[in-house]
């Protein structure tokens, strides 16, 4: 790896907005531009791409940037942090970051297919205003659902999102301007200490409370709690573990109704409290205003998913894997639409008049083709291939052809799961989409950056079935010395395959391998099929490889779904969880560039011995091979493709073997 390999790594491991938005909060949110805006009303449905679309000429901004002044930071931020301009100056910068990568300027204006489960997760409800005019919010923790949220495929970020919402309505439609609050009224029966331990309602409230304080914070005026049981005490301290001080400091247990009525009008406050409001949950002119907003947004989704299967069933030759999962988006939209309970039990989900059950979760993993006459040698035009993942070979195949796209949308799903935000990097022009002028075959390429990756390329080469190839290399953050993680998969000859995962090490140290390698000696160990050993045609050293390399020669295209997939899963899980975890390992500039020089080493050894080179430029040609690994490979310095020149070789101390 260079010089920067003599240095010994850190052995220890460490862990939209509507038209009526208030003035106050559109002098300080960021805009979405017209042709941003044109690309939403376009759009057919918000998948992950489309969804991260509007941020592709976002650059990470950091903590470089001058701070704002005192003028321009919200009122709230400056109070919850005691009017230390430097820290509310950060934490807003923070926070517009925040909202720029989760578009929170438009999220009154998107469909929330998942917001009646949501409200059942975790019961809450806006319920007339307080005494000094402040909206009430009623939270029911003792009915939340954790269970329901699991089933439903949903994350704790999807409940923060789900609360950024409300917020959003709250404070630019009922309640505009940054000095305005909200009282909280949490009704604490059947709250257990059983109940809240779990990993999952403890990761529940923790992702809630956080959205409050990071991102609308000094809005909580009080938390009256009523219905406290005897044991409260070892329930708050529990609470209190996952809450940032400035929520835990305003409870306030109310042990009769006359403690509520000294911010609440009798008026105002349910019968179930103590007070002569008879309106059940839900039912509230903020609570109903609120879900006519959701309606008509899932509405709108619905014509328009319907407009998309029509299109894609009928005008555009495809699988039915897609207009599956069209249907179950649309599905989603129209029970978010149509359920209309007002309890805190659990919906029943929609049926047909039939009985029958609603449209299925799962993707099979190769969905029968629907039958069109599209002869093999036929090749579908490119406007049909601009964005991946594609559903169809450039020969006019269907999408079991395309062998390892299952990879790559495994890949996005993981991600959109996992992380707290995707954004789109740009990508070079040719690089992101080209097909061979002689040779049917294309290839398309995107890069994304995550909360914990600073750069996660995907390139999909499709040349029918003689030739199908998939990479993807995830770069994490310079804030830990974590693995680099290499995918190739490869068919070529129609019958050849073979498969490459494997976490790349940045130092070969005993030390190292034991925080970041060893474990995946039990995974690799079940898949003896992927226990292969990597030959030295390409690259003469290993050093840049693990032990526990998954690496085989399949022999059976089965083997794809049955063995190799499994093993990818695992690994990639494995992966990401401990990525997550070492962030934060490197603890000073000085040991961070040393894990710069090694990804940028990494770039410099792959540009070279990458066997990729030839296979580019036979099917594409020289130019385009070149722009190719330069993208692949941005760090290195593209005159060592140029000259030919490989990186100086360190020795074996050096290398960490």
């Amino acid at each position: 790896m260079g010089d920067a390999t003599s240095e010994q790594l850190p052995s220890g491991g460490a862990a939209g907005a509507m038209s009526s938005r208030s003035p106050s909060l559109v002098s300080h949110s960021s805009r979405a531009t017209t042709k941003d805006a044109q690309a939403d009303e376009d759009s057919p449905m918000p998948s992950l791409l489309r969804r991260i679309s509007n941020s592709i000429q976002f650059k990470r901004k950091g903590s470089n940037l001058p701070l704002p002044s005192a003028n321009e930071i919200p009122a709230n931020f400056l109070a919850s942090c005691k009017g230390n301009v430097e820290k509310a100056g950060r934490k807003w910068q923070a926070s517009k970051q925040w909202r720029e990568e989760n578009d929170m300027d438009h999220i009154l204006q998107r469909p929330h297919p998942h917001y009646e489960t949501l409200k059942t997760v975790y019961p809450a409800f806006l319920h007339g205003r307080d005494l000094q005019g402040n909206c009430i919010s009623v939270e029911i923790p003792g009915s939340m659902n954790v269970k329901l949220m699991k089933s439903a495929k949903l994350s704790p970020r999807d409940m923060a999102l789900h609360l950024a919402l409300v917020q959003e309505y709250v404070w630019t439609v009922l309640t505009p301007g940054d000095d305005k609050k909200i009282v909280t009224l949490m009704d604490a029966k059947g709250l257990s200490l059983t109940r809240l331990a779990s990993p999952d309602s403890l990761a529940l409230i923790r992702a809630a409370s956080e959205t409050l304080n990071n991102h609308y914070p000094d809005r909580v005026l009080r938390i009256l709690v009523v219905n406290a049981p005897r044991f409260f005490g070892p329930i708050f301290r529990l609470l209190s573990t996952v809450m940032p001080a400035s929520v835990r400091d305003q409870f306030q247990i109310c042990s009769s109704p006359g403690d509520v009525e000294k911010f609440i009008s009798p008026d105002v406050l349910p019968v179930e409290y103590g007070g002569k409001n008879s309106l059940q949950f839900g039912q509230s002119e903020e609570e109903v205003s609120l879900r006519a907003l959701v309606d008509r947004n899932n509405a709108e989704a619905i014509l328009l998913c319907i407009y998309a299967i029509v299109v894609e069933s009928f005008l555009i030759p495809t699988s039915s894997r897609t207009t599956a999962v069209l249907r179950k988006r649309t599905g989603a939209a129209l029970n978010s639409l149509l359920v209309r309970k007002s309890t805190v039990q659990p919906r029943e989900p929609l049926t047909t008049s039939g009985g029958s059950s609603p449209p299925a979760t799962a993707d099979p993993p190769h969905p029968p083709v629907v039958a069109h006459a599209v002869a093999a040698e036929t090749l579908l035009p490119p406007s049909f291939f601009q964005s991946l993942p594609w559903t169809r070979s450039i020969t006019g195949d269907g999408p079991e052809t395309l062998l390892y796209m299952p990879f790559l949308e495994a890949q996005m799903r993981h991600l959109e799961a996992q992380s707290g935000f995707v954004r789109q990097l740009p990508v070079p022009e040719n690089v992101a989409y080209t097909r061979a002028a002689k040779k049917a075959s294309q290839m398309g390429s995107f890069c994304v950056e995550t909360e914990d990756f600073r750069k996660i390329r995907f390139t999909y080469m499709d040349g029918g079935k003689g030739l199908q190839v998939f990479n993807s290399v995830w770069y994490p953050r310079f804030d830990t010395d974590a693995p680099i993680l290499g995918i190739d998969l490869l068919l070529f000859a129609g019958h050849k395959m073979l498969a490459v995962v494997d976490f790349q090490p940045l130092s070969q140290e005993a030390a190292y391998k034991q925080r970041f390698i060893n474990q995946l000696g039990p995974i690799k160990a079940k898949y003896p099929a992927l226990n292969e050993a990597m030959s030295n045609r390409y690259y003469e050293d290993t050093r840049w490889f693990s032990e526990h390399m998954l690496f085989g020669r399949l022999k059976e295209s089965s083997q794809v779904q049955s063995t190799l997939f499994p093993a990818f899963m695992e690994y990639l899980t494995v992966y990401s969880d401990t990525v997550r975890r070492s962030r934060g390992c490197v603890p000073d500039a000085e040991v961070e560039e040393r894990v710069v020089s090694r990804h940028r080493a990494y770039d410099e050894y792959q540009l070279v011995h990458d066997p990729a080179h030839g296979l580019f430029t036979g099917y594409f040609g020289a130019q385009f091979a070149h722009d190719m690994l330069t993208f692949q490979f941005d760090m290195a310095d593209p005159a060592l493709l140029l000259q030919k020149k490989k990186p100086q070789q360190p020795s074996h101390q050096q290398s960490g073997q």
